[in-house]
């Protein structure tokens, strides 16, 4: 509602000439308001044309208030991920051990914390879910071969906040990598130079 207000205010019209302005866009009357007085108001500052029809910035204003209140449409789980999102998200999952990480997490996390991630993921990126099961098991194996040091629960592999707000995806990385068709991405950036 605070947007609609400060619309209001950068164009310099009043709720009741918004009003006006809503009702000849639906044809409806406004017994309420003084419209002898709005209608002058809103042909003096020039939301109104010589034949009392609303110019195109009048029209223009309504539409933008209507836009406030229509209700949107979130894209259903099948629409952002693909028909199989519910038995891909657990067969991703699944592929994680049932083991307890050093941080004192499970490795395998919970399917409903796991499936927010994976959509965002699939809005963020163009990978398949045979790509994401690929890099998956790449990065559980690299882990098992490395004694499980720094491991990462299924949740975080898919998305992790980082203190300064932003998303980091290590399965994006791993992912790219089996695009790529590499081992998996570098984990180590500095490397030791030997003189």
């Amino acid at each position: 509602m605070e947007e609609m207000w400060n619309m209001l205010i950068r164009k310099n019209i009043t709720p009741n000439q918004l009003y006006l302005m809503w009702a000849m866009t639906k044809s409806v009357t406004t017994p309420l308001i003084n419209i002898s007085l709005e209608l002058r108001n809103l042909k003096t500052k020039g939301f109104l044309l010589e034949d009392s029809k609303l110019s195109p910035e009048a029209l223009e204003i309504v539409e933008e208030l209507s836009a406030f209140y229509k209700k949107r449409k979130k894209k259903s789980d099948i629409i952002v991920m693909g028909e199989s999102a519910k038995e891909n998200s657990v067969i991703y999952n699944e592929i994680f051990p049932k083991i307890k990480l050093d941080t004192g997490r499970n490795a395998r996390s919970a399917i409903g914390n796991v499936k927010p991630g994976l959509r965002w993921f699939f809005d963020n990126n163009d990978y398949t879910w045979e790509e994401i099961h690929a890099a998956t098991k790449a990065y559980v194996t690299d882990r098992e071969l490395n004694n499980n040091k720094f491991f990462t629960c299924s949740q975080y592999f898919v998305r992790k906040q980082m203190t300064d707000k932003t998303w980091i995806s290590l399965l994006a990385d791993w992912c790219q990598s089996v695009r790529d068709g590499l081992e998996g991405p570098s984990e180590n950036p500095f490397q030791e130079k030997i003189f």
